[in-house]
């Protein structure tokens, strides 16, 4: 961890220029097993008032002038409502504190407009604080990184296993999956507010719980390559393996308990122990159970298949682990696991997860079928973690698994609404 104080460069390349870290070449070419994850992880309610002590243990590497000072670069939202408790949390513990927002996508110029803010800073800040959802956290991790200062992670949302992992998911402007920027480090500190998390519009965690629920199918997958290799250059771990099947079975376990618990909270209801207990298992899942078992476990078709999906208009609206719903009923039927593909369908249908193409807006439309053409086509370009599948993989063969996920997902709603209808017959 270098001196937080030292004032870096305002000259030089661009970070989108500079010289990257590639994990698959740094540790890839040896074979060795990898686990990766953040220093420390914390999960609370009400974790947020409690941020500035959980970070004193930083102010060794303080040199500058005065007290620390805190970065926090905030969805401006989040910042309305916990600003103030975040803000006097740091002051409390001694830190001055300086505010970014962050202007919604996860992009280079987006990257560079707030390391430029941090630089005309007085002195460099000891820490970056990122406060928001997946695209406010891979970019705060990306200036911490470019920047040389400890990257904080207080996810608001349990949308996405972003909080924990040592790379960004970079995005262009229009947003469209451009590239994942890696870094050597995983976030110094990652803080998570189950009080906050958990009254968040429950959209968000039911598509974290999708995001989630591909990490196990992707990690065995990626483990039964002989040349699969993890987010981090490795071959996976058998803990890597371990988490992703726990995350997996408390998904299918708790998931739709924990929903419950989730828009209980965001009405002001009491939530009933259990529940909560419900929905404290799922947020872990999403965030800490996924986070270690897709990096340290691998990505594959489910992920590719959502990188693809990026490239087609229709589909911008819809939040990433939304994307991945769909695209992991692709992975199992790519796999030829129709029974799994059915279970893992049959949930995200009760929970109003996408299962069908439809589902994301595209709807056979003119010109629709040239763009899933492409859709498979950018899945299943060179370096995609689609080739960490077990099996000779073409565009064909991924385009004929998506109309299968189509077909079965639309025969699962089917199947749904007739079950209803019965039982209110």
């Amino acid at each position: 961890m270098g001196k937080a104080n030292s004032k870096q460069a305002k000259g030089g390349p661009a970070p989108r220029d500079q010289p990257r870290f590639n994990p698959k070449t740094a540790y890839g070419e040896t074979g060795c097993k990898i686990l990766s994850s953040p220093h420390k992880y914390v999960q609370k309610a009400g974790a947020l008032q409690y941020l500035g002590e959980y970070l004193k243990g930083l102010h060794r590497f303080w040199g500058g002038k005065g007290k620390p000072v805190a970065a926090v670069l905030a969805v401006p939202e989040m910042k309305a409502a916990y600003g103030e408790t975040l803000q006097k949390s740091l002051e409390s513990s001694g830190h001055a504190v300086s505010w970014f927002d962050f202007k919604g996508e996860c992009c280079w110029d987006e990257i560079e407009r707030v390391i430029k803010g941090l630089r005309d800073l007085p002195q460099s800040p000891l820490v970056l604080v990122s406060l928001g959802g997946g695209k406010c956290i891979d970019t705060g991790k990306a200036v911490a990184y470019t920047e040389g200062i400890p990257s904080v992670v207080v996810p608001t949302l349990a949308s996405n296993d972003a909080p924990c992992s040592a790379l960004s998911i970079i995005y262009t402007p229009d947003g469209v999956m451009e590239e994942i920027f890696y870094f050597p480090d995983n976030p110094y500190l990652v803080v998570v507010d189950t009080l906050v998390v958990g009254k968040a519009p429950k959209r968000f965690l039911i598509s974290g719980i999708a995001d989630a629920m591909a990490t196990y199918y992707e990690a065995v997958a990626c483990a039964e390559n002989p040349k699969g290799q993890s987010e981090i250059g490795g071959r996976p771990t058998a803990s890597a393996i371990a988490l992703s099947s726990l995350c997996r079975d408390t998904l299918f376990e708790k998931a739709e308990t924990a929903i419950c618990a989730s828009e209980k909270l965001a009405k002001g209801e009491t939530v009933p122990q259990g529940e909560m207990a419900a929905l404290d298992a799922v947020i872990e899942a999403n965030t800490l159970l996924s986070g270690l078992g897709f990096e340290s476990g691998g990505l594959a078709c489910a992920h590719a298949f959502h990188n693809g999906l990026t490239s087609h208009d229709n589909t911008h609206a819809y939040l990433h682990g939304e994307k991945v719903a769909f695209s992991t009923i692709v992975h199992l039927l790519m796999l030829g696991d129709e029974e799994e593909a059915e279970r893992v369908a049959s949930l995200f249908v009760r929970i109003g997860l996408p299962t069908t193409l439809s589902d994301l807006g595209i709807k056979n439309e003119e010109g629709d079928e040239e763009k899933l053409r492409e859709v498979c086509k950018k899945a299943c370009k060179p370096g995609e973690s689609m080739y960490n599948m077990p099996m000779e993989v073409t565009d064909e063969k991924v385009y004929d698994a998506m109309r299968g996920a189509d077909s079965l997902g639309t025969k699962m709603k089917e199947r749904r609404e007739t079950e209803a209808t019965a039982r209110t017959a």
